[in-house]
């Protein structure tokens, strides 16, 4: 007699020859799988690939053991130090009006002659290749001729001969070409192909904006084929590129295209509007004997660009609640002159007050801060209030958790 148990157990027993038989499949598929690719002919990767070959090549021992060419630095000093080898890739970030391409262009035309560059002594001259994809003809002859200007007629000849500036309109109108995004298959083969016929040590791309099609808010929108093959062609490259309404976050859009960089360069004014603070945002080869060259510093272009002093020592969230306070300050003497009077100063002076509301309203208006959606982070609203605590206590602004207005 056949209960209900046998018939439970019946069940059970059919389930797990079914689950151990969909495992054998599995395991037989993956084993089939697998077997595709035991054949070095057959492989993934198109050449032979063997267990001895891995070893001889990429094993710890073998990495350790086999010689390296030393590094090709452009910038090199007395004792050997060196900054931005032939095979780096580097960003400079600014925002308008901060001298992003009178700098990168004076890097170049240093390189080409073999020149200093700020504190930073030139090796030997070398091949560059500028890329503009933004300018005018008539407005890149200005930026070069206020590049070479301090230089020696020697050394303005070896520009003229070393630098080549591939400049969107001028390939148009003299050459009937275009050039195609740098981040599309034809744009990195003509990129490739002109650093090759010029045979040129450093690229610079100006700037990523016009020359990439991507977003820069979409991720990995750097052309990472590009980097790596002009890494593997040993091209310097350094890529211009604008910061954000946040200048203190570093250049707008996806930061991954930071992480790939080796070093980071931000130019930001500073309040006198004469002088420049150029800042290390990321410096992947500094060590012990090159630190002096990856120094923060303070620069003026006064004919040619000069180191004006050291970069004060700040942390990135001080310096955030430094540049806040400046924002705030403007924000609130700014709107204060059109608000009606509704308060009174220290002295009965008449005053306006301003809504906290307002002022934030008014830095991201004014490129202070972004605000998506027009909502605002709570790290921002958070170093805002902060700028706005050390105001009231230092007794530059008065206020309250509603308004503030500037002390008469």
């Amino acid at each position: 007699m056949i209960t209900e148990a046998d018939d439970t157990a019946e069940l059970i027993a059919i389930g797990i020859a079914a689950v151990a038989d969909d495992k054998r499949q599995m395991g037989e598929a993956v084993a089939e799988a697998s077997s595709l690719f035991r054949d070095p002919d057959d492989n993934p990767f198109g050449v032979p690939i063997t267990l001895d070959i891995l070893r001889s090549n990429l094993s710890s021992g073998a990495i350790s053991s086999k010689p390296q060419a030393p590094e090709d630095y452009l910038f090199m000093d007395a004792s050997g130090a060196g900054i931005f080898s032939t095979i780096d890739f580097a960003q400079l970030t600014g925002g308008t009006g901060t001298g992003k391409t009178l700098f990168a262009m004076g890097k170049a035309a240093s390189v080409a002659c073999g020149a200093d560059f700020l504190v930073w002594p030139c090796a030997k001259p070398r091949k560059v290749i500028y890329f503009d994809g933004e300018l005018a003809e008539t407005t890149i002859a200005k930026r070069l001729h206020l590049a070479k200007q301090h230089l020696t007629p020697a050394q303005q000849e070896l520009v003229d001969e070393n630098l080549l500036i591939f400049n969107r309109d001028t390939v148009f109108n003299e050459l009937q070409a275009n050039l195609e995004p740098l981040d599309s298959v034809k744009g990195r083969h003509q990129v490739e192909f002109l650093v090759d016929l010029w045979k040129a040590d450093m690229a610079i791309f100006d700037s990523r904006f016009c020359l990439l099609a991507a977003e820069m808010k979409e991720e990995n929108s750097m052309p990472k084929g590009l980097i790596l093959s002009l890494r593997q062609r040993r091209c310097f490259q350094l890529w211009v590129h604008h910061t954000g309404k946040d200048s203190s976050r570093g250049g707008y859009g996806d930061k991954t295209a930071e992480f790939l960089m080796d070093t980071n360069i931000m130019l930001t004014e500073l309040e006198d509007g004469r002088h420049i603070s150029l800042e290390f945002k990321k410096r992947r080869k500094h060590d012990d004997d090159n630190g002096h060259l990856y120094a923060d510093m303070v620069i003026k272009y006064d004919g040619e660009w000069l180191k004006q002093g050291d970069a004060p020592k700040k942390s990135k969230k001080a310096g955030r609640i430094v540049e806040y306070q400046h924002g705030v300050l403007s924000a609130v003497r700014n709107l204060a002159s059109t608000r009606d009077i509704n308060g009174k100063g220290h002295a009965g002076e008449p005053v306006a007050r301003v809504s906290r509301e307002s002022i934030r309203q008014w830095l991201n208006n004014h490129g202070h801060l972004e605000m998506p959606e027009g909502k605002i982070s709570s790290t921002d609203k958070n170093a805002i209030n902060k700028a706005i605590r050390y105001l009231i206590q230092d007794g530059t602004l008065a206020g309250d958790k509603e308004s503030l207005w500037v002390i008469q």
